[in-house]
This record gives structure tokens, C-alpha cells and sequence, in this order.
């Protein structure tokens, strides 16, 4: 027999009893993050955390937040004609969800299980709660997001709850097996190989000399003032400026939080040229994976340093500096993640609503809605590199 328990904060759970079924790669499920994120207060969101027992042993936590969205953003084709609709009816497709996850695009759940237990009754659980909520609040519109290709069987029992399955957007991740960041220059073909040397040679870097110094190259680590956390704001709020869609925007108040609460444990990467900030990037390596959280660039007359692609480098060179097997970079910049030896992994949502005709529409168009997005398939490594098998998943809708 299963008991759910609900709290209304983060922090009436005790750290070690929360991460205490957390697997070490998935760090946006930890008690630290979520505190953090809980406590910029953002206005019209909510939060409950789960705590799920079989008599006294833990089998399950999750987060489930409620905001408001603009159901357009998790649509992946042409919205022009929502935003032209919105000129004039200003709330048109704006609504309150309630989703089993955190209200940011990180790539991760927010709902972990036990190992070698039957998900189906902690799913369940979960979902009846759900929907106790939406009733009380009056939501109609719930999901369950980024859910991963490996874990996708374990949750498709919501279909039988009503939930549809649909494509999120994939994730990227690059297996790293090399001794030096020289061994990985020349593990690649001659034209990406000769793209990393052209780009790093604009600031006056080595490759078998790679190193973290400002004052010889234009890159340094960990170089944290009073006022990184809002250096770092300026270039991330100059990429949001120029996004297309975008679940949230994040406040300075969250990323001052950040630098405070997280020094210690996270990486501070800049690319610079003298004193001017060309991109910035916030890593946490945690066990033998590094996490590309966020990244900032400040503007686009930079380009002739070509920033983002030597953030990439970089990254590249600090998880082998760092020991890591693996490198998880995000939903973004597919074809740039690639080039450097990235390969996506498709994430998964399910969705339900409330409403009727609006849940046979979205059921009917969901392959039109949310269509698979498919990447140019690409092996930037030579033959005699070990590389990650091909990663393409179809699903058929019906």
C-alpha cells in the first residue's frame, strides 16, 4: 500500500531523505536546486513535492509545479499566426498548467522511482494527485515533461490514465574517452579538425597547450567578482532577446542565487578578448558527468571570434581535464553540439486536458503539433574513434 505525502516546500524535507533516490546525473532533481528555484518566489507559480512510501521505505519523489504558459512554445512548427492573434487578444493560448516537473528547460524529470519497483502504481499515485489539484485550482491542462528515451516504457502506462504521448525536444550528450584535448583534436576528420584549430587560433590557443590562464589565452575558470552573476545575466538575457520560443525567462534574482548559493560547486567559464566578455557558460561536474547548465553571449558583433564554438571547445577540454565520461549539453544549438561530437537523445511529454474537444484536437494534430524534430545525421570522428552508436528514435503516432 502506497502513502503520498505532499509538502508545500523544499525545505520542510530533510536534503539527505530527498537526494537520497536521486542518481548523481540528474543534478535539476536535487534538493539544492529545487530550493533555489523555489525560493525567487516567481509570481502566479506554485509548487508541491512529493514524497511516496510502500509502508516506511521511500520509493518515489517528485516536483509538480503550476504557472502560467504560452502553450505555443511547446509547439514545434510555425506560430506566427498566435503571435499575430496575441497583438490583439493579449491572453490568447495563455494558460495555467500543472506539470510534473520544474518550470525551466533543463532536459531532465522531476520524478524519480525506486529501481526494481512497479512504476505503475507510483504513477498512478501521482497522477490521482494530479488531478485532485487541477480540480481544486481549476487547471485543465496537465503534463509530464522530458521524459527519456531509455526510461519512455516505464511511463507510457500513462497513456492509461489519459495522457498523450507526444516528442519533446532531444538532448544532447557527447561521450568523452580521451586523454588530453590534443588526443580529441586529432581523433577527429581533417575538416572539424581543422574548424577547432581555426577557431581557437583567433584567440591565441594552442591546442596542446590548452589552458584556463587569461593572461595567455582568452579563457579563464572561476574568476567570480561581485558582479559575475550579473555579467553572466546581460549575456543570458541577450540570447532570450533573440530566442524564437521559450518556456521561461529567468530572473537576475535566480542567477545572483546561483553564484551565491552554488559557488563551490559550480564552473565559471569565460571566453574573452582582453577585457571584453565574448560568451560565458555555468558547469556542475557531478560524479563522472559535466552538466552545460546555462550560457550567456552578450552580443553578436563577436562573431569574428566565433565565441559559442570555442565555449564548446572548452567544455570539451574541461570535462577531459576533469576526468568526466560524459558531457550533458542541453536542448539547444543542435547542429553546433554536433560538430563537436554530440548526439541527441529524444525526450518525451505526455499531456492531458480537461477540456474535452481541446484534448481530441491535440490528440488528432499531435504529430503535426508536435512533430519529431529530425537532425542531420553526422560523424565528425575517424574511423578508428570509438563513437556512440546511431541514436534515432521513431515513434508512430496512432
Amino acid at each position: 500500500m502506497l502513502k503520498l505525502i505532499p509538502y508545500k516546500s523544499i525545505h520542510d524535507i530533510e536534503s539527505e531523505l530527498w537526494d537520497s533516490l536521486v542518481p548523481s546525473s540528474e543534478i535539476y532533481h536535487k534538493h539544492d536546486f529545487i530550493g533555489l528555484l523555489e525560493d525567487i518566489k516567481e509570481e502566479q507559480t506554485d509548487h508541491w513535492y512529493l514524497l511516496i512510501y510502500r509502508e516506511s521505505l521511500l520509493v518515489a519523489t517528485a516536483c509538480l509545479s503550476k504557472f502560467r504558459i504560452e502553450l505555443d512554445c511547446l509547439m514545434q512548427y510555425k506560430t506566427s499566426w498566435i503571435k499575430f492573434l496575441r497583438r490583439y487578444f493579449n491572453n490568447f493560448m495563455m494558460v495555467d498548467v500543472l506539470m510534473c516537473g520544474l518550470p525551466i528547460s533543463l532536459g531532465q524529470r522531476n520524478l524519480v522511482i525506486r529501481k526494481g519497483l512497479d512504476s505503475g502504481p507510483i504513477l498512478e499515485s501521482v497522477v490521482s494527485y494530479m488531478k485532485k489539484i487541477a480540480k481544486s485550482r481549476n487547471i485543465n491542462h496537465l503534463f509530464f515533461k522530458e521524459i527519456s528515451e531509455n526510461e519512455n516504457h516505464i511511463f507510457k502506462i500513462l497513456s492509461d490514465h489519459g495522457f498523450i504521448q507526444a516528442f519533446s525536444l532531444p538532448y544532447m550528450e557527447m561521450d568523452v574517452h580521451w586523454d588530453s584535448f590534443e588526443d580529441y583534436v586529432n581523433s577527429l576528420k581533417h575538416h572539424y579538425r581543422r574548424k577547432i584549430k581555426k577557431g581557437l587560433a583567433k584567440l591565441n590557443i594552442d591546442e596542446r597547450n590548452f589552458l584556463f590562464n587569461v593572461k595567455k589565452t582568452g579563457m579563464q575558470m572561476n574568476s567570480y567578482n561581485s558582479h559575475s552573476a550579473e555579467e553572466f545575466y546581460r549575456g543570458y538575457m541577450a540570447i532570450m532577446q533573440r530566442a524564437t520560443t521559450k518556456l521561461e525567462t529567468l530572473p537576475y534574482e535566480f542567477f545572483k542565487l546561483l553564484f551565491k548559493v552554488f559557488q563551490h560547486k559550480m564552473e565559471y567559464l569565460e571566453i574573452k578578448n582582453g577585457n571584453e566578455v565574448l560568451a560565458t557558460a555555468l558547469l556542475i561536474k557531478e560524479g563522472r558527468g559535466l552538466h552545460f547548465m546555462f550560457c550567456g553571449l552578450p552580443q553578436y558583433k563577436n562573431s569574428m571570434y566565433d565565441p559559442y564554438f570555442n565555449l564548446l571547445y572548452a567544455i570539451v577540454n574541461l570535462a577531459i581535464n576533469s576526468s568526466c565520461k560524459k558531457i550533458f549539453l542541453g536542448q539547444t544549438a543542435y547542429w553546433s553540439k554536433q560538430q563537436i561530437g554530440g548526439y541527441p537523445k529524444q525526450r518525451f511529454i505526455y499531456y492531458h486536458s480537461n477540456i474535452r474537444i481541446i484534448h481530441h484536437v491535440i490528440h488528432k494534430l499531435k504529430r503535426y503539433i508536435f512533430p519529431q524534430t529530425n537532425l542531420r545525421e553526422i560523424n565528425i570522428f575517424k574511423s578508428d574513434t570509438p563513437v556512440k552508436e546511431k541514436h534515432s528514435v521513431k515513434m508512430k503516432y496512432v
